[in-house]
């Protein structure tokens, strides 16, 4: 697999795949896949099966890579896509009362 693991979302220390194992999610499936943090112990397993078929290995491997990286926005990227909402919405809005006042005239 070339992506790398992130580090744990919670410790900050570092994970390893886990294979091999049972580990049941929350739809009941069986996950031979899973990623745990060396330190605190938490654990993410792939997805099992697509709704079609069980997946193979190297797909629940890379179903429980995936899940594992995932991470929401940093709060500053979250302030930046908020402020330009903010700016978008304002010329609009100033750009439609300057339409209505010129056709009130």
């Amino acid at each position: 697999m070339s992506e790398e693991l992130k580090p744990c979302p919670f410790c900050g220390q570092s994970a390893e795949f886990r294979g091999g194992g049972r580990l049941e999610d929350r739809e009941g499936n069986y996950n031979l896949s899973s990623i745990r943090c060396v330190k605190c112990g938490i654990e993410m397993c792939g997805q099992s099966h697509d709704g079609q078929r069980l997946m193979i290995r190297a797909e629940q491997d890379a179903s429980a890579l995936a899940a594992w990286n995932r991470r929401t926005p940093d709060l500053s990227t979250l302030r930046e896509e908020r402020e330009e909402v903010y700016n978008t919405a304002k010329r609009d809005m100033e750009a439609l009362n300057a339409e209505r006042k010129s056709k009130e005239k």
